[in-house]
């Protein structure tokens, strides 16, 4: 056995660290077993506790999730009757030989023999961090290993001393905000936790859980309660008075129970409500803020889409329609060196069709389309319309996805206000 105690003799096995790792008399750290409350393991170095397992919760050590990584390594036996408490352990056949040490720093470390190298190897080994120092987040204060504070206090709990937590001090723990009120109280759950300091505890392996809660809520000294064994969706139970010390968060152990005053739950409830009700308030004018975009932006398209079919209703009935491509062909592609004037509604392109006629090919610039239609179509209109010997006659119209495209005839001689006004030139 490696640790353990004989309840009805009082004799007591441990073991201890050697002075140094050359000198193998005994030295500072002694890894026993607490049999207060619901046993546990502790390690002492000279008469002050530095860490400990948590209570045995049916699988495994409530502070010790690494323990079922070599199970199929290492078969574990906890005993605890009237006549004795006792962990042991021993290697299954077939099975590397392994061993527990406890180093001369304080370190228990489960050790396997490699063959290859003729040497230990380290397999597993407590404390792992900061969050494994016996009370370091003081009493009522909860230990997390991952979060960028490691030390905080339980819910309905504050710091004893702000100042010396501010300094990241916190031994000395936390709290109440409110006193308990015996009678008008509740519990809060903290979940997969190390497991409190169990000395200050009762323990009813026979009991079940919600028998559990409701003996702790009868009696005015219980501060918290939880399962003593994990097995079967928890059953048993434990239950703490006075404070809380050196508890853990995500151990993947079982749920406390801490009690606190109703007016603390209530105050939570609320807090919490409160903050789902700005949550949906803030989500519905999100979402009303997206309705009346997508509205405008709806008409907008609308109006546009109403303008260009209007646009193209009238192109459509006065003139023919010229394929995209026979314009491109005419114009070399919209070449540059074909350009022969820019307007506000696009470029104008001299183009020469197959059979020999010149054109004047003006493309509608894309942005351009709506900014300016009416006036567009209505010069359109009217110049498909009439038939006039100083007016420029439409041919046809191009209409390819985007694209708009004018056909006109092709004036060579200058433009029309040359003749208007050059005729009365006298000089």
């Amino acid at each position: 056995s490696w640790a353990g105690q004989d309840l009805q003799t009082g004799a007591v096995w441990s073991a201890s660290s050697w002075r140094s790792a050359d000198d193998p008399s005994t030295g500072d750290f002694r890894y026993v077993m607490d049999t207060r409350g619901s046993p546990e393991l502790h390690v002492w170095r000279k008469g002050r506790k530095t860490y400990r397992t948590g209570p045995w919760n049916g699988v495994r050590f409530s502070g010790c999730p690494g323990m079922t990584t070599f199970e199929d390594l290492v078969e574990f036996q906890f005993t605890h009757t009237g006549d004795e408490v006792s962990y042991v352990y021993r290697d299954r056949v077939g099975s590397p030989v392994s061993r527990m040490v406890l180093t001369e720093s304080g370190e228990v470390q489960r050790m396997v023999w490699n063959p290859a190298t003729l040497a230990w190897s380290v397999f597993w080994s407590v404390p792992r961090d900061q969050c494994d120092v016996y009370g370091v987040c003081g009493p009522f204060g909860v230990c997390n290993a991952v979060g960028a504070v490691v030390c905080g206090c339980i819910r309905g709990f504050l710091p004893r001393s702000p100042a010396e937590w501010r300094m990241r001090n916190s031994s000395g723990g936390c709290a109440r905000s409110t006193p308990l009120q015996c009678g008008d109280d509740g519990f809060y759950v903290l979940h997969g936790v190390k497991l409190p300091e169990t000395h200050n505890s009762s323990v009813d392996a026979g009991a079940s859980l919600a028998e559990c809660g409701r003996r702790c809520l009868s009696n005015c000294y219980c501060t918290a309660y939880a399962a003593s064994d994990i097995r079967g969706g928890g059953t048993g139970c434990i239950q703490w008075f006075g404070e809380l010390m050196d508890t853990r968060l995500g151990d993947d152990g079982p749920d406390l129970f801490v009690k606190l005053a109703m007016s603390e739950l209530r105050l939570e409830t609320t807090k919490t409500n409160k903050l789902v009700v700005v949550i949906v308030a803030v989500i519905t004018t999100f979402a009303l803020l997206l309705l009346l975009l997508g509205l405008l932006i709806w008409r907008k398209i609308r109006q546009r889409n109403k303008q260009v079919t209007e646009f193209d209703d009238i192109v459509r009935g006065e003139c023919p329609a010229y394929h995209l491509e026979t314009l491109k062909a005419a114009t070399d592609g919209f070449c540059p060196k074909n350009e022969i004037g820019c307007g506000g509604f696009g470029t104008v392109y001299k183009g020469q069709m197959i059979d020999g006629q010149e054109i004047a090919v003006k493309k509608l610039s894309a942005g351009n389309r709506v900014q300016g239609l009416k006036e567009f179509k209505n010069e359109v209109d009217l110049i498909a319309k009439l038939q006039h010997r100083n007016l420029v006659r439409l041919l046809g119209y191009c209409i390819h996805h985007s694209e708009r495209i004018l056909v006109y005839e092709y004036m060579s001689n200058k433009s029309l206000d040359t003749f208007i006004f050059g005729m009365y030139d006298m000089s």
